[in-house]
């Protein structure tokens, strides 16, 4: 990840937090957030990002949706990529603000999501053990998804980010791919480490409805470099509108 202009340690972190949430999703009694990949700016790498994280952690690529129009054709999409069992799942190219009563409900619903089979008047129910990650350019969030949300921001602070040179693995994910098994094993042992030496929760503020990601995740990179993976989640407050539903 050295070629990415992270705008602080945190955000760093955060794409740690991404691989080992996949890593270690069903190690984790309960919901993960969603990753959000952003940037100020078209080229930053926010998709190669977030599609490498999703490689480190499964050697394959993320399955990739589009922003749905409405609530009602993202549960459409939601239920058919449970029904497949996907890992991750990577929205890709959110605009503007972004707000979901369905995507904020399914984070943190602990016994899957319930919806209509297409085509047939059938209901069904599907544990959703994936990993959601997203990206976009100056995302705000309404409704209540912004909390539910962990950022992963970049600023390479150039008017170009996709002419930039010097950089160390270009093309990134043949490099990924090669050394799959040595880059999960790594994000393993981080995992390990923290639980063999007792799990301790280092968390000073606990992110509400994710307290089992907070105590195998998130303490897990505090205990390994001292930097809460969450410090951007402020940014999110800043820019969110909690009264706002699209």
């Amino acid at each position: 990840l050295v070629d990415f202009a992270f705008v602080d340690a945190a955000a760093r972190a955060a794409a740690v937090a991404a691989v080992l949430s996949i890593v270690g999703r069903h190690a984790i009694e309960g919901p993960v957030p969603m990753f959000h990949f952003g940037a100020p700016a078209r080229g930053s790498g926010k998709t190669l990002l977030a599609t490498a994280c999703g490689l480190i952690a499964t050697g394959r690529m993320p399955s990739v949706m589009a922003p749905a129009k409405d609530d009602a054709e993202r549960s459409k999409e939601i239920l058919a990529l449970g029904l497949a069992g996907d890992s991750v799942i990577l929205i890709d190219n959110i605009e503007g603000s972004f707000g979901s009563p369905v995507m904020a409900g399914m984070l943190t619903k602990p016994n899957g999501f319930q919806g209509r089979i297409l085509g047939v008047s059938e209901i069904a129910r599907v544990p959703l053990r994936c990993v959601w990650l997203s990206t976009g350019n100056n995302t705000s969030w309404t409704g209540d998804l912004g909390r539910r949300v962990v950022p992963v921001d970049q600023d390479s602070n150039t008017e170009n980010p996709e002419e930039r040179t010097g950089l160390r693995f270009t093309p990134l994910l043949p490099a990924v791919r090669a050394r799959h098994q040595q880059l999960a094993a790594a994000a393993l042992t981080i995992l390990r480490a923290h639980a063999v030496a007792g799990k301790a929760n280092l968390v000073e503020s606990q992110m509400g409805s994710f307290e089992a990601w907070d105590l195998t995740v998130r303490s897990a990179i505090i205990y390994a470099t001292g930097i809460d993976c969450c410090e951007g989640r402020k940014r999110i407050a800043e820019t969110s509108d909690s009264d706002i539903q699209d």
